[in-house]
């Protein structure tokens, strides 16, 4: 068993929640993750449907740009996280989380399964998918109770 994604930045306590979508998916099943960050928890999802050897098509979403998070001007954003941020795409480019995301796909085992980077808001690309035509769709990109809100109001006829 692989666990590549340990190895990855970010936050994911939710492994029971892909395995058993996982577990209950038919070979051609479409999942979407929306909110990505650096993909540690799309490499638990990729490992995770190698394992399992079904055919499921596998998308995640994300602007890949933390200027555009609903939390940037509230003051929940740890101290000093905006400025680091600021420098660290300064130093590396705009667009670093979003290859950042690109690099540890591409080093994950299962990347295989992997069927698109969507980079747009949540909303935006909602309309790629036609209604009832996804079997899993995890939601975890804005933080405001609005935006929840909305992803929500915007997901839930794609499942």
């Amino acid at each position: 068993m692989t666990q590549h994604y340990n190895s990855v930045i970010g936050w994911f306590d939710f492994e029971d929640i892909y395995s058993e979508a996982i577990s209950s998916a038919k070979d051609n099943d479409i999942f979407v993750e929306v909110g990505s960050f650096l993909g540690k928890s799309a490499c638990y999802m990729l490992e995770k449907i190698q394992e399992s050897k079904k055919r499921l098509q596998f998308y995640c979403v994300d602007n890949w740009d933390l200027t555009k998070d609903d939390q940037w001007n509230k003051e929940t954003i740890m101290p000093g996280t905006k400025e680091l941020y600021l420098d660290y795409t300064k130093r590396l480019g705009e667009d670093i989380l979003y290859h950042s995301f690109l690099e540890n796909i591409r080093n994950c085992p299962g990347n295989e399964n992997f069927t698109e980077a969507i980079r747009q808001s949540s909303w935006e690309a909602a309309n790629k998918f036609e209604d009832n035509s996804l079997s899993f769709v995890f939601i975890d990109a804005g933080h405001s109770y609005e935006s929840v809100k909305k992803d929500l109001k915007t997901w839930y006829p794609k499942v």
